[in-house]
């Protein structure tokens, strides 16, 4: 039979062991519900959660975007404009038609510059009324370089709020350097991003 000193010892050594499980347990539920963290996940990162030693940190891993960026459709092949000067093109978008008819080049306004004429319509296909403005239309040279219309330009009938099924035209002319005058491309910008287009110009 133990002595009752090695009975106490007995005793303690279980209570120890008890204390110590018990201690485990409230650790374990401290990272339970009622202490979750929580990290959003965007299209740009995918959030992994990683236990350590009873502790929760968040790792960050990059994942592809699914949509990717596009730039502006060019249009290579574009539809003749019947009764043009050969120089006209038309170009069917969603809600709208742009069609570039009579292009010139002509004698800018000072020394160095050169002018480029078009007779441009724009009608509207969709059910709704969209807008038409100056800032939408820019030439670019064969270097990159861009030129928007000058102020007096925005008072041409082309411009302005164009309802569903009516059409808008008018003649707009951006005066250039002569020595950017070569590959220009008519760059269109609607508000609708998906609508913005590169039109090669036959001058």
């Amino acid at each position: 039979m133990m002595s009752g000193k090695v009975q106490k010892m007995v005793w303690w050594g279980i209570a120890l062991v008890l204390l110590s499980l018990l201690a485990a347990c409230g650790s374990t539920g401290a990272t339970g519900s009622g202490n979750t963290s929580t990290s959003a996940t965007t299209t740009a990162t995918k959030q992994a959660t990683v236990g350590t030693g009873g502790a929760t940190t968040t790792a960050s891993t990059p994942v592809a975007s699914a949509t990717k960026p596009s730039g502006p459709l060019v249009i290579a092949t574009p539809t003749p404009v019947a009764g043009g000067n050969g120089q006209g093109q038309q170009v069917t978008l969603a809600d709208r038609v742009l069609v570039i008819s009579n292009v010139a080049k002509q004698t800018g306004s000072n020394a160095g510059l050169v002018a480029i004429s078009m007779m441009v319509s724009v009608e509207n296909t969709g059910t709704n009324a969209i807008p038409n403005k100056a800032i939408y239309f820019q030439l670019v040279g064969a270097e990159g370089d861009v030129f928007g219309l000058p102020a007096a330009s925005s008072n041409s009938p082309l411009f302005g709020t164009i309802t569903a099924g009516s059409m808008r035209s008018g003649t707009i002319v951006f005066q250039i350097p002569s020595g950017a005058a070569s590959g220009l491309r008519l760059l269109f910008r609607s508000e609708v991003a998906g609508e913005t287009v590169f039109v090669t110009l036959h001058v």
